[in-house]
């Protein structure tokens, strides 16, 4: 859900809230504005962690104890957290304005262990984490 809505997030609040009690929000639920670049770093480094459990699950199946579950759990996790990091970096690249290059780069990192981490600090030290003001019409190039 949250890769889905980057600009607003609904969340259940399980009761309306007083103020919230109107017309225009009959069912209660709270919008909260969700900032994409917080989004971009924690997704980055959840599949960060998740290449490391991955890792140790897959120590633990192949190594002394020979057992399997982890790799079955830590696996779907990390699935889950990568296709989410990719998602994520192709609903943030229009808002921090990324070259096709840099789009790329942050989609590869995703694939060696740890990568995204390091995307997300040096993205981070370069500016490339920072929303760009869309520039208005009469300024805008078809040139480019």
């Amino acid at each position: 859900m949250v890769l889905l809505c980057l600009r607003h997030f609904v969340v259940d609040t399980g009761a309306p809230i007083a103020h919230d009690r109107d017309d225009a929000n009959p069912t209660g639920l709270v919008k909260v504005k969700l900032d994409p670049r917080n989004v971009f770093r924690t997704i980055a480094f959840a599949e960060a962690v998740s290449w490391a459990c991955l890792l140790i699950a897959m120590y633990i199946k192949y190594g002394p104890a020979d057992n399997p579950t982890g790799v079955k759990i830590f696996g779907m996790i990390h699935g889950i957290l990568f296709l989410s990091y990719l998602a994520t970096v192709l609903f943030v690249r229009d808002r921090f304005r990324w070259s096709a290059k840099t789009l790329v780069l942050a989609a590869l990192s995703a694939i060696p262990p740890f990568c995204t981490a390091v995307f997300e600090v040096l993205a981070d030290r370069r500016g490339l984490l920072t929303e760009s003001p869309t520039p208005s019409p009469e300024y805008a190039s078809v040139d480019r």
